[in-house]
């Protein structure tokens, strides 16, 4: 499996919201400014949108306890 490229330089490798650390810390302060909004870079594609941690593996578990199988 090849290691995931960060979203913005692609030089990196991808650590949260699919940026690099680098990138990532020029979105936030510009976020914090006003320059630009998280709904903003999410349109132009570079972060990944928030995902609650786990919530992808806590939807297959409620699954099967439902009894249905984990698809």
């Amino acid at each position: 499996m090849p290691i995931p490229g960060c979203l913005t330089c692609r030089q990196h490798v991808a650590y949260r919201h699919g940026n690099c650390n680098r990138c990532l810390a020029r979105h936030v302060p510009a976020i914090r400014q006003g320059k630009v909004t998280w709904a903003q870079l999410e349109a132009q594609g570079f972060p990944r949108p928030v995902e609650k941690t786990g919530a992808k593996w806590m939807a297959g578990f409620r699954r099967l306890l439902a009894g249905g199988k984990g698809k």
